[in-house]
């Protein structure tokens, strides 16, 4: 098993009354057969309390529990509590039937699309390709092959530091010259990442899908490199200090944890926070799973219908009326916005929903709180930390909680933790679509301030109050297509 470290068990566990003894699986008839159930039964730690050193936040571990994902659809019963009292289940949220209603009424729509298509130009032009060339295709192909290529090089430079750390000698000036470069050749490692794969990126991939497709998995894999190396320099300190780490990690601490079997599972594991060990699922619900993939197939076939059907003659006819100065350009943003949502909405529960848990489905990975109930945010803030738990949690760990730690106040903490996220997005926008014109960046830089001024309405109305909820839905149906136009244009105009 990947990533493991000894004999498993299950924290779901009930009284054996006869035997007066504690069984640790339900029966079946209690628990439902695709319930996930954790392996470990462990009291998470509370990252509000720091660590007195800066580098050890680190490596203390954040996914210790199973949780299910919000919108799942095995979340049919009441709570399940562990041995060590942490809720594994939220009570009573069932959205299956919205989820259904939304899938039929999208398809609905997207067969219309079809029929007065093939009505007009034949059914062949109906099923017509979505405009990506092949080279695009064997170029992102390539590059997602050339960023598997770092983690194998983290993991080597990782294990000849391990080497070099022995609590049982005193350190020298030679031990803290082979850190210091452990350390430059990672950040060497990460930065060729980033900045040469997204190079590649930006020159050879013309289309913009695929070019977001591939700069997300360049990010991804860069946020995954720097988890790995601020992780294990943290354990590796623990070790050359003579402790032991978290009590957490079992016998695989460092160095235990340095084989390709736990990088491997990290690579693939729906989570940008690396730790030596998971809470896991007792086995893969191949049933499940299947659903998972149905569910992604069919989502992504709607976005490519809403996409090539909907918003693209829409933003085909704002550069025609861009270029005329029309003021149909109000109509077209109106639909568009429209448009835009739905799209928006589809994209996050495929992402966030389908292809994460489909990941956590098969490595096992059992903590899914990859969302929260961002759609009831009160203020942005509330949604900014509830609607992207993956990037949350990375940023939270290795960047919000060391500024803290190192007396840095929230504030400033807070600014320098949007700063990384709106380079990061201008980034991602600006290769995709081969325009830096820093639209994505002063939005992100924005949301600092649009904070400040809705966070008083939630402390004064409570949670989801229905004023900063309008204020936020606002803010993301206006903005995201105003975004969209304005790149789409510069797009248009650079590639005319």
């Amino acid at each position: 098993m990947l990533g493991s470290h000894k004999p498993q068990t299950n924290i779901l566990s009930v009284k054996n009354r006869q035997h007066n003894r504690t069984r640790l699986v339900l029966p079946h008839d209690e628990l439902p057969a695709e319930e996930p159930r954790c392996e470990q039964p462990v009291e998470a730690p509370d990252n509000k309390t720091l660590p007195a050193s800066p580098k050890l936040i680190h490596s203390k571990p954040l996914h210790v529990v199973g949780f299910t994902s919000l919108l799942s659809r095995y979340r049919r019963r009441p709570a399940v509590k562990c041995d060590c009292g942490r809720q594994l289940e939220s009570p009573g949220l069932r959205f299956e039937g919205i989820k259904h209603l939304l899938m039929i009424v999208l398809f609905l729509g997207s067969l219309r699309l079809l029929w007065i298509d093939s009505q007009i130009k034949g059914i062949r032009y109906a099923f017509r390709k979505a405009g990506f060339q092949s080279k695009d295709m064997k170029y992102c192909i390539l590059l997602l092959a050339m960023n598997l290529v770092y983690l194998p090089i983290a993991l080597i430079v990782e294990r000849i530091a391990a080497t070099s750390c022995n609590p049982n000698k005193q350190e020298s000036k030679l031990s803290q010259c082979r850190c210091k470069m452990v350390t430059a050749v990672h950040i060497l490692n990460a930065s060729t990442c980033l900045i040469g794969s997204s190079l590649f990126c930006y020159q050879f991939i013309w289309n913009p899908l695929i070019g977001t497709i591939c700069e997300s998995n360049t990010i991804i894999t860069f946020f995954k490199l720097t988890s790995y190396c601020l992780t294990n320099t943290a354990l590796r300190e623990n070790h050359h200090l003579g402790t032991s780490g978290p009590e957490y990690y079992g016998s695989v601490r460092y160095p235990n944890n340095l084989t390709a079997r736990n990088a491997v599972y990290f690579w693939f594991a729906p989570t940008l926070i690396y730790q030596p060990v998971y809470p896991r699922t007792e086995r893969i619900r191949w049933q499940v799973f299947w659903s998972l993939v149905g569910e992604t197939l069919v989502g992504l076939i709607f976005i490519w219908m809403l996409s090539l059907k909907l918003a693209a003659p829409i933003l085909n006819d704002t550069m025609i009326h861009y270029e005329t100065g029309s003021l149909q350009l109000v109509d077209d943003f109106i639909k568009l916005c429209a448009v835009n949502i739905t799209i928006w909405l589809l994209g996050f529960f495929v992402i966030f929903q389908s292809v994460l848990n489909l990941l956590a489905e098969i490595t096992r990975f059992a903590d899914r709180d990859f969302y929260r109930d961002w759609w009831n945010a009160g203020c942005l803030g509330t949604y900014w930390r509830d609607w992207n738990k993956p990037i949350s949690n990375f940023l939270r760990r290795h960047v919000y909680y060391p500024l803290r730690s190192r007396k840095v106040g929230n504030l400033a903490a807070s600014i320098i933790v949007f700063f990384i996220s709106a380079v990061f997005h201008e980034l991602l926008v600006g290769v995709a679509t081969k325009n830096f014109n820093g639209v994505a960046f002063f939005s992100m830089m924005a949301q600092v301030p649009l904070i400040k001024l809705t966070e008083p309405l939630e402390k004064i109305r409570g949670p989801g109050t229905t004023i900063g909820n309008c204020i936020f839905w606002l803010s993301i149906l206006l903005g995201q297509p105003t975004g969209l136009i304005i790149y789409y244009v510069s797009w248009s105009l650079k590639h005319k």
